[in-house]
């Protein structure tokens, strides 16, 4: 992960940080297999997360048509590579730590129009009461 920067523009009426942040924490707590969805309008995509020791494989898919029931057949891998599981949970809550930073719980609600995902923030630092603003 060191030096890969990836940006995926999503829509702020879906659950991508809510999404990401639980399936995180879902290692994060053992589980072997989990994903997050990233919804746009109208295409997505889906970041599968499989553990393997103290590694993540991860998978990035990109779907043309996310509510579309046939996005499996235009799905298109978009990257995929063994990582430190550590430095990925630790650069998932680094980005959520920088929105929390910039914005505040409070700046993030005016500015996304729904509020912070405390619970799974929490969910996934195991902090409760983490990030108060």
């Amino acid at each position: 992960m060191e030096g890969e920067t990836h940006q995926f523009s999503v829509s702020y009426t879906g659950e991508a940080l809510e999404c990401l942040l639980d399936a995180t924490a879902d290692l994060r707590l053992g589980a072997r297999f989990t994903y997050a969805t990233l919804e746009s309008e109208p295409e997505g995509w889906r970041v599968f997360l499989a553990a393997a020791g103290e590694e993540v494989f991860v998978q990035i898919v990109q779907y043309p048509y996310m509510q579309d029931e046939f996005r499996w057949n235009d799905a298109v891998l978009l990257w995929a590579k063994r990582i430190d599981m550590r430095s990925f949970i630790d650069a998932v809550c680094n980005m959520t730590d920088g929105l929390l930073a910039e914005h505040g719980r409070d700046g993030y609600m005016r500015h996304f129009g729904k509020p912070f995902p405390v619970r799974q923030y929490e969910r996934l630092t195991g902090e409760v009461g983490a990030e108060e603003s």
